[in-house]
């Protein structure tokens, strides 16, 4: 099931109304009317009544509506704040100091600080490894 049939039936729910919701969404009726005909066929429910005058939520979809809300509004959140974490991975560095008085450090510093320059406000972390002191060399890094 996609989200946005839901997000289509809670346009629909709040209007009652299958033209002015299908206005709003930026759809014809006719397209509106298939989706809905759609979500109804994936539940498994009856979501909105057809009288031979007018459309209406039916009991099971005045629930669903209302609960469908809750669900929206966390999957929005969710989508939000998955983005700034993506944001912040992307905008992070953490770099695996030698310890002191290795030259490997001195490109390390200067990686930094160049990622630094590249991601203006970018964090750039340093901590010192324990063990071994190898070489690195620029040709390496590359």
């Amino acid at each position: 099931m996609h989200i946005e049939l839901i997000k289509e039936f809670q346009v629909f729910a709040l209007t009652q109304n299958l033209s002015k919701a299908a206005k709003e969404l930026h759809m014809t009726q006719s397209c509106l009317g298939k989706h809905m005909a759609e979500l109804e066929s994936e539940t498994g429910l009856e979501l909105i009544n057809h009288d031979s005058k007018r459309v209406s939520l039916a009991p099971a979809g005045k629930y669903f509506a209302q609960e469908t809300s809750t669900m929206i509004a966390v999957w929005e959140d969710c989508l939000r704040r998955c983005k700034e974490i993506q944001k912040q991975a992307q905008e992070s560095l953490s770099i695996a100091i030698f310890l002191e008085g290795n030259p490997s450090n001195d490109i390390l510093f200067q990686l930094g600080r160049d990622y630094r320059k590249e991601r203006k406000g970018a964090e750039v972390t340093f901590s010192k490894l324990v063990g071994a002191n190898p070489m690195i060399t620029s040709e390496m890094l590359v």
